[in-house]
């Protein structure tokens, strides 16, 4: 069972519209909130913060991931429907309402974020991966490589390089998939290792497989 890895672009603490001390320490606690796993503690936050600013595009944009996180997608779409409202130039909004979308297999609409958030970035390397992703559910191989083709040229990642050794993979084209592997054990953190390692392994009997010679049955 070869791996992938979708990403979800967060959203950098220097928004515009912190313009003042108080929005800037209410931003660095909710994204600090965030990284510590305190759930509730931040739906607190976000709660109360969009109660008194219903277009805080931060709290709505943090929102949505705890609705991802706990796999409820239609709350996270509706939140990033709420971004998209007041800022629809929002690249990060249009990545992630892809990338939820991705989540739920509804890939063709999945695209259409990620082509919205690129229009607007077009060196975004999360959104080329996740478009990469969404060409390869849909079994459009040629054009997942060369979205994975153009994230890589911008920011390699292992698990990109991984991703497009599995679409070789597809292809039947093994000796491009084990380079493919071999560049993500190049990048890859120790913790990565062993799943590339096992899509080396299950290439290499693929290889096996598909070399060894077969004889008719008597």
């Amino acid at each position: 069972m070869k791996y992938f890895k979708i990403f979800v672009a967060i959203v950098a603490i220097a928004v515009i519209g912190a313009t003042d001390a108080y929005a800037q320490n209410l931003d660095e606690r909710i994204e600090a909130l965030y990284n510590a796993g305190e759930y509730d503690a931040l739906e607190a936050c976000l709660d109360s913060t969009l109660a008194l600013d219903s277009k805080n595009v931060l709290a709505w944009l943090y929102k949505a991931l705890v609705y991802i996180d706990g796999f409820e997608h239609s709350g996270a779409l509706i939140c990033y429907d709420k971004v998209l409202a007041i800022e629809p130039e929002n690249a990060t909004a249009w990545n992630n309402k892809g990338t939820t979308y991705l989540y739920m297999g509804r890939y063709e609409e999945a695209i259409k974020c990620f082509d919205r958030a690129l229009a607007i970035a077009p060196d975004d390397a999360i959104a080329w991966h996740n478009k990469g992703l969404s060409k390869y559910h849909l079994e459009r191989y040629e054009e997942a490589l060369e979205c994975f083709d153009k994230a890589l040229a911008i920011e390699p990642k292992d698990d990109t390089w991984v991703y497009k050794g599995n679409v070789y993979n597809e292809l039947k084209r093994y000796e491009e998939a084990l380079e493919s592997y071999s560049r993500a054990l190049e990048l890859a953190p120790d913790e990565h290792k062993a799943y590339i390692q096992m899509n080396i392994d299950e290439t290499l009997e693929d290889v096996k497989n598909a070399t060894s010679p077969t004889f008719p049955s008597e």
